[in-house]
This record gives C-alpha cells, structure tokens and sequence, in this order.
C-alpha cells in the first residue's frame, strides 16, 4: 500500500475526527469505566485543532489517494523526578487508523514518522501506553521494538 505519511494541518480536522470517533467507541466498548460514551465528531474538533498547533509536538497524518487513514500524536516531554536520569522523552498520546484500513504498515509508518522526529528532537526514548484490551496495538508496538517498562494498574473506589 502506498501511503503519505506527512504532518496534519487544519484541513484534516473532519478526517481526523472521523477517525477519532472509531477509536473512542472501540475504547468505550472496552472500558465503559473509563472513556464517555462516542460523542460524533464535532465535540473534540477544538481539541484536535489545539494538537495540531502544539508547540515540541508532531501531528502526522497517513493518506492515500488525499484521503487521511490513520494518524499520530507526539510530543516532548522532560522525563521526570529527581531521582531519574535527566533526559528528553518523546510520548506518543494517539496513533489511529481507519478500522478499513488496519493491518497494512498504517499504524507502523505512523510510528516510525514519530520516532525520526524525536530522534531529530534528540529525545531519548519513546513511550507510549496501550490498554490491555487492545491486543492489536500491543502487536503494532511490540513488531516496532517496543517493550513493557513499567505497568499502569488503576482501582475503582
């Protein structure tokens, strides 16, 4: 498949919606708990507009034939407290990719993109969080040389 991988700009916003609402009913049919229930697509357009603008961050969009498939969310961040090693980390927040067009080196291309951009960020680390549930994603990662560093565990109260 022959895909653009390229950054997003304003005229993306209404793909990326879409897109987007394929990922939040995926993820609320999983974790009712912890994700709303899917809004349609005007309710995030704000947001999506605001990453897009980010500062130290990309917004990559995948698309074929002028029509976006997937995209990807990252930013720079300082990793963390005083007793790590200081050193610049780059933490993919969303990669996502239309449920027709998943298994095709999308969500890879995606990935690979953000990891040249750190890497010309000079960030030393990738990072990412995936829920359990989503054992496609977790195959993407792990084919992309990603491993479990540490463990997220919530409670209900």
């Amino acid at each position: 498949m022959n895909v653009n991988i390229r950054l997003a700009t304003v005229e993306d916003l209404t793909a990326i919606c879409e897109l987007a609402e394929q990922s939040v009913r995926l993820h609320y049919q999983h974790a009712p708990q912890v994700f709303a229930p899917p809004p349609g697509i005007e309710r995030d357009r704000e947001f999506w507009l605001s990453l897009i603008q980010a500062q130290y961050a990309c917004f990559w969009v995948a698309e074929q034939q002028q029509q976006v498939l997937g995209f990807c969310f990252a930013r720079l961040l300082p990793a963390g407290l005083s007793f790590f090693f200081f050193f610049l980390l780059c933490h993919i927040s969303t990669v996502v990719v239309d449920n027709r067009a998943q298994r095709q080196g999308i969500g890879a291309s995606l990935v690979q993109a953000v990891e040249r951009w750190a890497k010309q960020q000079r960030a030393a680390e990738v990072r990412l969080e995936v829920f359990d549930f989503n054992e496609p994603a977790i195959a993407l990662y792990t084919k992309q040389g990603f491993h479990t560093q540490s463990h997220i565990m919530t409670k209900l109260i």
